[in-house]
């Protein structure tokens, strides 16, 4: 059986073939890829890098939706036929067929639609970042950065009783915040007044930055903006040199949430699929993973308004090539793997 899948060579991407064994491997679940969905902040880093050093292709993407075609030996009982949310590179990426450890895929009911649940890595990683902002009902909430990911923050923040409040400067992004629900403004004044009418001039009890570039002008702002012993949770790619006499002052705490929650990037966990106790390790990766599949199911998530392109997947490298020229042009860019698939 051959796959095709999205790599980058020295800052180029394409799509190339590559053979796979009639059978997946021991631990693993064959997946025939429906729809994947790109992670712009990873995925244009990925490739800036790359054209920088003369290394190996590079699978790009980690968050794909497919239909389960074939198990392999001692993989749980995952059901062939059912549709599933998979997350995680370098055993997720943009490819017609994946052969995905079980752990990181979770069954969606029926009734999620596959396009939203295609973002379920941008998802798992937002609630695992909300998950150590130890965000709790009545908490005055900022949100910096309202791409995809900010957004899903803001929304599961906000599901969790939090006054949720979001800034950015790009008006379609503000545009679509207001359409899930969330207060957001496109200035920095109007957050910050929002910040201490909602918390009696006390700050912020959470910011989470959630930002691709952050010069150390808005990270202070962004500790300014937190009550005394408030929390600076940093999200995704941020760089970031630490104003440590802000920090000081406030004596805040500091998180850098990493990925999707405990389990991530341990082979033992993700490879071997050797699960985490449920009684000292509640929330791992994987059940994350399916916690976001189950808040679609309820319908407490906004994804529909922040999926703005869908092509097909022989249009992949246009589509790269508009995002690193206009990185705010799409907000939630899909790739449609449905005519690959019958190919195969």
């Amino acid at each position: 059986m051959r796959t095709k899948e999205v790599v980058v060579s020295e800052g180029r991407v394409q799509i190339r073939e590559q053979e796979l064994p009639e059978t997946p491997a021991p631990k693993r679940v064959r997946i025939r890829t429906l729809y994947s969905a790109v992670s712009q902040g990873t995925e244009l880093l990925t490739i800036r890098r790359s054209a920088l050093e003369k290394a190996a292709a590079k699978l790009l993407g980690y968050q794909v939706v497919g239909e389960v075609v074939a198990r392999g030996e001692g993989t749980p009982d995952v059901p062939v036929g059912k549709l599933v949310a998979c997350y995680g590179a370098p055993y997720v990426y943009h490819g017609s067929v994946l052969d995905v450890p079980p752990h990181l895929c979770s069954v969606l009911p029926a009734g999620v639609p596959p396009q939203e649940a295609s973002f379920c890595g941008l998802g798992t990683v937002a609630l695992h970042s909300v998950r150590v902002g130890k965000v709790s009902l009545g908490d005055v909430v900022a949100v910096v950065g309202l791409g995809v990911l900010g957004n899903l923050v803001a929304q599961l923040a906000s599901r969790a009783g939090a006054h949720v409040l979001g800034v950015d400067t790009n008006e379609d992004r503000i545009k679509r915040a207001i359409e899930c629900g969330i207060r957001a403004f496109h200035n920095w004044q109007s957050l910050e007044k929002e910040v201490v009418a909602h918390s009696g001039s006390e700050g912020a009890d959470v910011v989470f930055l959630v930002a691709n570039a952050c010069g150390n002008d808005l990270l202070e702002q962004c500790v300014d903006l937190l009550r005394l012993r408030g929390t600076l949770v940093i999200v995704g790619n941020t760089d970031a040199v630490l104003p440590r006499e802000a920090l000081f002052m406030k004596e805040a705490f500091l998180v850098v949430s990493r990925a999707g929650g405990p389990g991530r990037y341990d082979p033992l966990y993700e490879a071997e699929a050797i699960d985490y106790p449920y009684g000292y390790v509640r929330w791992t990766e994987g059940r994350n993973l399916q916690e976001f599949v189950r808040q679609l199911s309820l319908k407490k998530l906004a994804l529909e308004p922040l999926i703005t392109t869908i092509v097909p997947i022989a249009k992949c490298v246009e589509i790269y090539e508009t995002l690193a020229r206009e990185p705010h042009k799409h907000c939630g860019v899909l790739f449609d793997w449905r005519e690959e698939s019958c190919e195969q």
